[in-house]
């Protein structure tokens, strides 16, 4: 008798192979593998659209104060790109953003090449402080440029922070003040906040 091999599931891609069925109790759950890549990040695919719509990495490559001169280098953009993505995936450190470069299916998402750590350093260390604020500054503008327009207009909110630093002791700019952490010697920025968004419209 000729045993039919076909699988159960017409829904199945061809590339997929034959599954494994492991019972938990009444019911089965189906293992299943394929040769198509894959991604636990999927959830930002919704986000690759926003980002597309809003031309997000065309004004990237608009504002940033310095370009690549190497005709095969990583395109800045796509470098800044990859950063942000590390960040909603829940990078800690430019080590673990980089960890990202396994997953093919994302950076076929976002149409990106996602880099290396190394590659993020020297991104990195090209900005001067003048650079970081003509870029963001750009960007700032740009995002708030975004918002729709209302009748009763906006509201900006003024608030102060604390940032610890590294050297508190003789680091310039440093202010003694209450921290959760007690009475210590840190930097004291006013944030504006445009209040109906959250979004941060000067630091």
């Amino acid at each position: 008798m000729k045993k039919d091999s076909r699988h159960t599931d017409v829904s199945v891609h061809q590339t997929v192979t034959e599954g494994i069925k492991l019972k938990t109790g009444k019911n089965s759950t189906a293992i299943s593998f394929t040769s198509r890549p894959i991604t636990g990040y999927g959830g930002l695919s919704a986000l690759a659209g926003f980002f597309e719509r809003q031309k997000l990495q065309e004004t990237i490559e608009e504002h940033l104060p310095f370009m690549t001169t190497s005709p095969n280098a990583t395109p800045l953009s796509e470098i800044a790109i990859s950063y942000i993505l590390g960040m909603l995936a829940g990078a800690k450190s430019l080590s673990q953003s980089a960890c990202l470069r396994r997953d093919h299916a994302l950076a076929k998402i976002f149409s990106v090449k996602l880099t290396s750590q190394s590659t993020f350093t020297r991104f990195f260390q090209r900005f001067s402080q003048a650079m970081n604020q003509k870029f963001f500054g750009a960007l700032w503008k740009w995002s708030l440029a975004g918002l729709p327009s209302l009748s009763q207009g906006y509201t900006l909110d003024f608030d102060g922070t604390h940032l610890s630093h590294d050297d508190n002791l003789t680091a310039q700019g440093l202010k003694t003040g209450y921290t959760p952490k007690g009475i210590a010697r840190n930097y004291h920025p006013l944030i504006a906040v445009i209040a109906e968004t959250g979004l941060a419209a000067g630091f």
